[in-house]
């Protein structure tokens, strides 16, 4: 039995020693279509181990591109350790709080976020735009410019015809403002 059990350990060493640095955690140092990553550094010489030209697998319909140093990956070491492959990123600087059933595409200035009510959040940094486009000619929405023209042909408007008493008139003498409308929402 004990030489079973040694026999046993002795496997499972192997086999472990084997996936020990199948997956890892590694720095993006530069990304585009090929990331290069940093790895350990060692304290003595300062050299840190690079890995270039780093393939990286992403979900279907969404892409992105880390910061520079910021955040870390996971990698699938296949080859030996030659050829990491990226399989999950993050970013803890710029984490998104999620409910149960929600979803969010972010970065570090705006975020889209899918609630649970099947509402859609858009929050971008003030200043920025927000461009509204179906890629077939959206619909522009009122801006609060347009609204207030509105508003001010409502309270201002007379009309032509008028009788005195229970009569009824005719339209109003002039047509109400154009709304030129907008397919970029400004953020405050």
């Amino acid at each position: 039995m004990r030489t079973t059990a040694r026999k046993f350990r002795e496997r499972a060493s192997e086999a472990m020693h084997g996936l020990r640095d199948l997956a890892r955690r590694l720095a993006v140092s530069l990304s585009g279509d090929m990331w290069q990553l940093e790895g350990y550094t060692d304290p003595v010489t300062g050299k840190a181990e690079v890995f270039e030209g780093v393939e990286v697998f992403q979900g279907i319909g969404i892409r992105s591109r880390p910061r520079r140093g910021a955040g870390e990956v996971v990698v699938l070491n296949l080859g030996g350790g030659a050829h990491p492959v990226v399989v999950a990123t993050r970013d803890r600087e710029i984490e998104v709080a999620l409910d149960e059933d929600e979803t969010a595409i972010f970065n570090s200035n705006a975020v889209v976020k899918i609630l649970k009510t099947g509402e859609v959040l858009v929050r971008a940094k003030s200043g920025a735009e927000v461009i509204v486009d179906d890629g077939g000619g959206a619909a522009a929405l009122a801006t609060k410019g347009d609204l207030d023209g509105i508003r001010t042909w409502l309270l201002t408007h007379t009309h032509t015809g008028v009788t005195t008493g229970a009569g009824t008139s005719a339209g109003p003498a002039a047509p109400p403002p154009a709304v030129a409308g907008t397919l970029v929402l400004r953020a405050k």
